[in-house]
């Protein structure tokens, strides 16, 4: 994604470090901050801008792309596997 970051989502986050097969700790780690802060963000919790925006980068540094808005219904993410598939998970749209 070019420009300007947007904020990451509880999903977004859960989801991205689940594909990277890191624990909460393992992402708090690589992030600076505790792992106690991506638990409650992951639950709903709110963090600061800047700390979503700390915890994205450090998500796509990783190889996880993020496609959409981060609100409920967007895509969630694309990651590159290591066989070189890549595979994007997205919420479905309800039908009406």
């Amino acid at each position: 994604m070019r420009g300007r970051k947007t904020a990451l989502s509880p999903a977004q986050c859960r989801i991205a470090r689940v594909l990277l097969e890191w624990s909460q700790r393992d992402l708090a780690q690589k992030c600076g901050v505790s792992h106690v802060t991506i638990g409650r963000f992951e639950t709903g919790h709110e963090l600061t801008k800047p700390v979503q925006l700390a915890i994205r980068y450090k998500l796509e540094e990783a190889g996880i792309e993020f496609e959409g808005d981060p609100g409920p219904l967007s895509g969630v993410a694309r990651v590159e596997l290591e066989d070189g598939t890549a595979v994007t998970l997205r919420r479905k749209q309800p039908r009406a």
